[in-house]
C-alpha cells in the first residue's frame, strides 16, 4: 500500500494565518522525512475552511523544502482559472520539483466560490471539460498554437517552461458520483476519492466501474491505484482516539456543512449534477460523531487503525490511503504525535 498526506490548511483555532501556513509546512517536511509516498493540498477560496489559494505556489513552498515526496494538487478547480495560468505554473512547478507533480483536478463544488468569481456552477462541467482538453493540447504541442473554445481563446499560446513528466504530470480526478468514475476510466485518469458518508459497498460498486471502465477503454487497471482519503488520529489508546480528536473533527464537518450547494433550484444549486454534494448536506444535518468514529474517519490506537485499514484492503481493494492528520482545529502538537505513530507504528505493516 502507498501512503499520502492530505492538507486542507484550514484556519481557526486562535492562530493567524502565518502560523496556520508554517504549522502545515512543518507537517509537510515531516511526511516526507516519515517516509510518505505524496502530499496532497486542496484549493479554497473566502473562507478560512481551506486558506490555500493557489496550489501552485503552496506547493511550490513545499517543493523547496522537500527532495522526493510527490507533491499532488487535490485539486484545482479548473473551471475558476484560465486554463492557460494552469498549465503555466503546473509546467514551472514540475520543473522546480524536478518531476514530482500530480495534477489533480476538479469542477468544484461551493456556489460562494463560484458567485465571486462571477462563474455559473451550471457551466462547470463545461468549463472543466474545455480546460482538460485545453492542457492537454498546451502541454502536446511542440510549436504555438491559437485556441478558440466556448470559454476561453488566446492566439500564438506556448507553453514554457515545459513539464519535466512526459507529456505532462499526470491528471488525477476528483470522483464523487459514479459517472465520475465512469469518466476517470475512460478518459484513463487516476481518482481520488473521500468516502466519508458512502457506505463502504457503493464505494466498491464505484471502484469496479472505474476498473471496467479503464479495461473497455485499453488500460489496464493493474496500473492504477485505488486511493481513499480520510481523516486520521492515531492515539495512545482507543479512548484517547476517540475523545482527543473530536472537537475538530466535528468542526470541520459543521464547517463543510455551511459550504455546500443548497437545497434550491436553479444556477444556485448547480443543476442535477451536483445532487450527490446535496446527499452529503442532507446527511450532514443529522451528523453524529459516534457514526463517524465507527465508518467516516480512521480514528484508534495502533491496533484498531491496522485493523481498520486491513479491512478496508479486503473490501474494497483499498491500495493508497491518504491520511490527513491536522483537520479542522487540531492543535500542531496533537497532529504531529498521530503523524509519527501512523508512520512508525502503522505503516510498517502494509509497505512491501
Amino acid at each position: 500500500m502507498k501512503f499520502g498526506l492530505m492538507q486542507l490548511v484550514s484556519g481557526g483555532g486562535g492562530r493567524t494565518e502565518s502560523e496556520v501556513y508554517r504549522d502545515n509546512l512543518e507537517i509537510a517536511c515531516m511526511a516526507e522525512d516519515l517516509g510518505f509516498d505524496s502530499l496532497w493540498v486542496a484549493e479554497h477560496h473566502f473562507t478560512d475552511y481551506g486558506l490555500v489559494a493557489n496550489i501552485m505556489q503552496y506547493l511550490t513552498a513545499v517543493a523547496v523544502k522537500t527532495e522526493r515526496i510527490r507533491l499532488g494538487a487535490a485539486v484545482v478547480v479548473t473551471p475558476l482559472h484560465n486554463p492557460i495560468r494552469i498549465a503555466e505554473e503546473a509546467s514551472f512547478l514540475d520543473v522546480i520539483s524536478n518531476g514530482r507533480l500530480d495534477l489533480g483536478v476538479g469542477r468544484g463544488y461551493q456556489p460562494r466560490e463560484f458567485a465571486a468569481f462571477g462563474q455559473s456552477m451550471d457551466e462547470s462541467r463545461g468549463r472543466f471539460d474545455e480546460s482538460i482538453a485545453f492542457l492537454r493540447k498546451a502541454w502536446e504541442s511542440v510549436e504555438p498554437f491559437d485556441w478558440d473554445g466556448e470559454f476561453f481563446s488566446g492566439q500564438q499560446i506556448a507553453i514554457l517552461p515545459r513539464p519535466i513528466q512526459n507529456p505532462h504530470p499526470p491528471l488525477w480526478l476528483a470522483c464523487v458520483s459514479p459517472t465520475t468514475f465512469d469518466m476517470g476510466g475512460e478518459k484513463g485518469w487516476r481518482i481520488m476519492t473521500s468516502p466519508n458518508f458512502t457506505p463502504l459497498n457503493i464505494v466498491k460498486d464505484n471502484f469496479a466501474r472505474y476498473s471496467v471502465a479503464l479495461t473497455a477503454n485499453g488500460y489496464d487497471p493493474a496500473n492504477f491505484n485505488f486511493p481513499i482519503m480520510q481523516q486520521v488520529y492515531v492515539g495512545e489508546t482507543d479512548e484517547a482516539a476517540y475523545d482527543e480528536p473530536q472537537e475538530s473533527c466535528m468542526a470541520y464537518f459543521q464547517k463543510l456543512g455551511s459550504l455546500l450547494p443548497q437545497e434550491v433550484k436553479g444556477e444556485a444549486s448547480g443543476g442535477q449534477s451536483y445532487e450527490q454534494f446535496r446527499k452529503t448536506k442532507r446527511k450532514m444535518s443529522d451528523l453524529r460523531y459516534d457514526y463517524l468514529f465507527e465508518n467516516g474517519v480512521t480514528f484508534g490506537s495502533t491496533k484498531r487503525v491496522i485493523e481498520r485499514l486491513q479491512f478496508l484492503q479486503e473490501e474494497v481493494n483499498l491500495d493508497y490511503f491518504l491520511g490527513w492528520f491536522n483537520f479542522g482545529t487540531m492543535p500542531q502538537a496533537m497532529a504531529k504525535a498521530s503523524l509519527q505513530r501512523f508512520a512508525e507504528e502503522v505503516m510498517p505493516i502494509f509497505v512491501d
